[in-house]
């Protein structure tokens, strides 16, 4: 009989450490661009209706700031929620936003130094 953590069947387990999903991406490290609005991330809306980040920044003090953000849509509208804020202070805001057939990740930021954006994302 197969072990519990074998048992998948939309992700490939080769050992319980081992696990593999085409819908979890994690990144090592994207920059936000000084007083703007950058994209960290793009999503083909045709292989998801639901995007949720975790995301972690970072500024060139060592100050830490996380959040996660949800992003789902319906045929008529697009849904946003940022939760799980916690951490230092730094100016910036997030968004999900629809550009095409795309959703796109974007960080502001609100300072004239650059931010280090780390996210781990999950498509349903």
């Amino acid at each position: 009989m197969a072990e519990p953590w074998q048992n998948s069947h939309e992700g490939t387990f080769q050992h319980a450490a081992e696990y593999t999903d085409e819908r979890i991406q994690t990144t090592t490290g994207q920059t936000a661009t000084p007083s703007s609005t950058t994209t960290v991330d793009t999503v083909d809306l045709t292989s998801a209706d639901t995007v949720e980040w975790l995301v972690l920044v970072r500024d060139i003090s060592g100050n830490k700031h996380s959040f996660r953000l949800k992003f789902s849509r319906t045929s008529a509208s697009k849904h946003v929620t940022e939760f799980a804020r916690g951490g230092d202070s730094i100016n910036y805001s997030a968004d999900a936003v629809i550009n095409g057939g795309n959703v796109e990740l974007q960080i502001t930021n609100g300072l004239g130094s650059p931010l280090s954006v780390k996210f781990s994302r999950v498509k349903i």
